[in-house]
């Protein structure tokens, strides 16, 4: 019996693991895609900062812009 019930547990000890190891990897991919939106969500800034330069005539059309969307370190988004 002890056999049968070893077996059962290494089973349910198997079974555990798999399930940790799925989760592990839901998270990596959610992290992967967290940073992916994030990346995208910054080229949008920046592509719309320069479209408003554009617009309001400034010479200035490459600006740096942080991840946040800020020109320059500025606190304020379009402010350098």
């Amino acid at each position: 019996m002890s056999s049968a019930k070893e077996k059962r547990e290494a089973g349910v000890k198997l079974q555990k693991m798999r399930e940790e190891e799925e989760r592990a990897m839901v998270v990596e991919n959610e992290k992967k895609i967290i940073e992916e939106v994030k990346k995208e969500k910054a080229k949008e800034m920046k592509a719309k900062a320069a479209r408003k330069a554009e617009t309001l005539g400034e010479v200035e059309v490459d600006v740096p812009v942080d991840e946040e969307g800020f020109k320059n370190g500025s606190q304020e988004p379009g402010n350098g």
